[in-house]
Parts: structure tokens; sequence; C-alpha cells
């Protein structure tokens, strides 16, 4: 009975005469337990209940009748009341198996619109949508990941994990994908039917409450945690197509790795979605190579995030055994070091092509590093911590993406010669982006308006070396004369 209703596992089962299992009578330790129990019932159907489930509960799954979300929870649609009426939701794609995220709500029915997160799940602040749930009751927080590739398939596995061990988020995550057709069949299907993204993370199985969606709109409908996870020069336009269509009160964190190039200057991918979208937006950055994190390979990764309630939240959604996460407040240090190690990645990854050894990839990891540290200081809005640079999102990240990311592969693969970058990206990485040279492009460009090209000749070889024809045999001569060695 425990394996199918997790629910029950810290329940109390009555043993007296009359009322063991045979009898079919249980105790909740809270109301909220026995509807998520009965809610369950309803969409397992008296079918797949055991025979020794309570009668009640065998009677709800007969009826399955819908109950209003003024009374504490629904069995299905979008913003119905007690009449029924109201606009009606998305309808997903998902059949999941009986379990314990099935029974605490319906798939796809957003919050009310008026709301305050906290760390203990939504607090209710008024209806929206014919609901008229009490002031000061709490739901679970529900959560979308906007993004579907190697490194969003990833987390969605370990945020869908998690959420099945906790009340305080909605069991459904919608993940919104951007549609394409894979051996004969959409993508959304795919992951919706087969529960693998065979695409950008194959082998690894979903687990059955994760939707892929392919309108961002619907995916984030009702949402109050926001999780970016998308190549960087794709985000201007998906927060367009978002503004006006996030729940007020609704939280943000980008996974993005990339920096963007304005008239005035440097602009983070955090604080692009922070003003068109209006919310308040984290980070989270570090040594994280999607397929070792998917395989549950002992790993760590930075969050940086100013608010410590949000920070809390973040790290009881995504944080595993084999993931642990460090809370820092250094969000705009931590975000430009996730966006330059790209850079100096394409670099290591010239030294491979070049047939250069350990010693020299050292060198380009620790005059790289300094790069960053220096870019970081005349940047950032606020101060800069060098011990943020300690922390998985800095020097981790940095010595793992040069030893293994895609960065390092593609620049080695251009190092050995006869292809671009762009025909090298299209060939090797499956529909995936590279981050590392679009970056150097945006940092070259910041550099120059800056007047500061001479200060960082390993950020601007590499540009130079992917889009201007410089000769990648020259890189090495960048290095031989750096700022740091006179």
């Amino acid at each position: 009975m425990a394996d199918s209703f997790p629910f029950l596992e810290t329940s109390v089962m009555k043993t007296g005469p009359g009322c063991g299992l045979s009898a079919g009578v249980f105790s909740f330790r809270s109301t909220g337990e026995r509807r998520a129990c009965r809610l369950l019932a309803r969409k397992a159907g008296p079918a797949l209940l055991p025979q020794a489930a309570a009668p009640s509960l065998r009677k709800a799954a007969r009826r399955g009748r819908r109950r209003s979300p003024s009374r504490g929870w629904s069995a299905g649609g979008a913003g119905r009341g007690r009449s029924g009426r109201g606009a009606k939701g998305p309808r997903l794609p998902f059949s999941p198996p009986p379990g314990r995220a099935e029974g605490r709500a319906a798939a796809g029915a957003p919050l009310e619109e008026a709301g305050e997160a906290d760390a203990g799940g939504i607090r209710r602040g008024g209806g929206g949508g014919g609901s008229s749930g009490s002031a000061g009751s709490t739901m679970p927080a529900k959560v979308c990941i906007v993004g579907s590739g190697n490194w969003g398939s990833a987390i969605a596995k370990i945020i869908g994990q998690n959420i099945q061990k906790s009340m305080k988020f909605d069991p459904i995550i919608k993940m919104w994908i951007f549609e394409e057709t894979v051996n004969g069949r959409k993508l959304s299907d795919l992951i919706n039917q087969d529960h693998e993204n065979v695409k950008y993370l194959p082998g690894h199985k979903l687990p059955h409450n994760v939707v892929a969606i392919p309108n961002v709109r619907d995916a984030a409908n009702g949402a109050d945690i926001l999780i970016f996870v998308i190549p960087h020069q794709f985000i201007p336009k998906i927060c367009d197509d978002l503004k006006g269509h996030v729940k007020t009160g609704a939280i943000g964190i980008s996974l993005i790795k990339g920096i963007e190039e304005t008239p005035d200057g440097l602009k983070l991918i955090s604080d692009i979605i922070r003003e068109k979208l209006k919310i308040e937006v984290s980070v989270l950055m570090g040594a994280n190579i999607a397929n070792e994190v998917a395989d549950e390979m002992f790993c760590e990764t930075t969050i940086g995030c100013k608010n410590p309630d949000s920070g809390k939240l973040y790290k009881e959604l995504m944080q595993t055994q084999n993931f642990r996460i460090t809370v820092v407040d250094d969000c705009d240090t931590v975000e430009l070091c996730g966006a330059l190690k790209n850079i100096v990645a394409v670099g290591a990854g010239f030294c491979d092509g070049l047939g250069f050894g350990d010693n020299t990839k050292a060198a380009v990891i620790r005059l790289g590093l300094m790069e960053m540290i220096s870019f970081a200081k005349l940047f950032c809005k606020g101060p800069v911590a060098i011990e943020t640079f300690l922390e998985s999102c800095g020097v981790a990240d940095l010595i793992t993406t040069c030893y293994g990311g895609r960065n390092r592969k593609v620049a080695e693969a251009f190092a050995c010669g006869g292809k671009t970058i762009e025909e090298l990206e299209k060939e090797m990485l499956n529909g995936q982006k590279l981050q590392g040279p679009q970056t150097s492009a945006e940092v070259y460009k910041i550099l120059k308006q800056k007047k500061m090209v001479d200060r960082f000749p390993l950020f601007v070889n590499v540009y130079l070396i992917c889009y201007q024809g410089k000769s990648v045999k020259e890189f090495i001569t960048c290095l031989q004369n750096h700022p740091h060695h006179m």
C-alpha cells in the first residue's frame, strides 16, 4: 500500500479490532494528507487501488467528481470555482503512474494570480480564475523549466525526483521545449510518452511528472518558480514572449552561461530577465557537465542569490546527495564566472588541437582565471569577493570545462583545421549551441568600447581566431606576451 501511496508512509494506520487494513480505516496527520490521498484515488481509479484501501477512497475513485479549489484542492480544470465555471487551462499530455506526486494538485491548474512566494510554499493572496481561496493558506509552489536541452533535461531529472519528497512544491514540472521532429515523432511526444529526451539527453529516463509543453506561455502559466536554461542568445525573445504572462510574485533562477553587449556596455542574462519580466532573479553556475549530473556522479554547484528565503527554496528544490549546493550573495560574480570560463575553455581546446601538453593547458587556465577576475572587478556593479572564484562556479567550473566541455572539444577540432566554428557546431553538437565563441565576441565589443583590448589578450585572441581569421597557431604567442608576465 505504501509503495503505491507514499502519503501513507507517514500516516498512522489504526490497528485496533475492526480497524486494520481489512477494514480500510486510516488516520492522517493532516486534512491535507486526507484530501490529497482522496484526489489520488480519483486520478488512479478504483481498479488501481489495493483491495485493502479504505472504502471511502474506492468510493471517491468511482465517483470521480471534482471539488472546488476553494475547498483546498481540485482534481482538474484550471481556475474553477464552486460552479465549475472559469477559463480552462492547457490540457497536459500526462498520464503518471499512481504515486505521491499525483495526489497533491491537479496537472496544469494555475494558482491564483495574486500570491506571495515564501520558503514554505506559495501564500494565497486572493482570488483569480474563479477561485476563492482563504487568505493566509499556503499552496505548493509550481515550477516551470524554460528549456529542454542537455542541461535543462538533466536539471529536470533532479527536480522531478526531488519534488516527490517535498510538500512545498506542486508535483507537476512543466518544461518548455522547442518543438522539433526526432525519428519521425514530435519531441514533446517522446518526452511525455517515453519519458526520455532522446535528442539531447539520450539514455536517461525523466521522471513521469516532467511534462513537455511546446508553447512557452502555456508552460509558464501559473508558475511560481521559473528556471531558465536555454542558450543565452535566445533569452531576449523568450522573455518578450513571456512578458505580461508571468504570475505576480513569481521568482526566477537562470542557469544560462553568457552575457549580452549593449550600447551601455555589459548586461548580464539575469539583468535581461529581471528587466523584461519584472521578477526577482538568482543564478546557478558550477562545474556541472550535464551528462555526469544526469548519471548522478557527485558534483557541486553555486547559487548566487540575494534573498535568503529564495536561496533556501532553490536549495531544497535542487540539492541531492550527489548535487551539492552552496548559496552566496555575490550574484554578479557567480554569473560572470559561468560566462567567461567558456572563453577560456576555447583557448584550452586550441592548445589540445595544436598538440600542447598539460603544462600549457594549466597556463591557459591560470591566465584565464586572472582575466576573469580582472574583468569582474571592472564590470560588476557591486563589490567582487575573491572567495567566490574559489566556489564551484569559479575555478572548479573553469577546470572541468577546460578538460571536458563542448567548447573545448569543438575548439580542438577547429585547431586541427579545415572547418569553421559554425560548421563544427552543427556537425558535432547535435543541435546544441556553443557559448564560448559568441561570448568572446560580446566581450570583445565591450573591451573595444572601453579601450581595454590590450588588457585581456586571451579573451581577445579567442575572438580574433574564431571570427576574424587570425591563425590559431598565434594563440601561444598571446600567452607568451601576456601582461601578467611583464
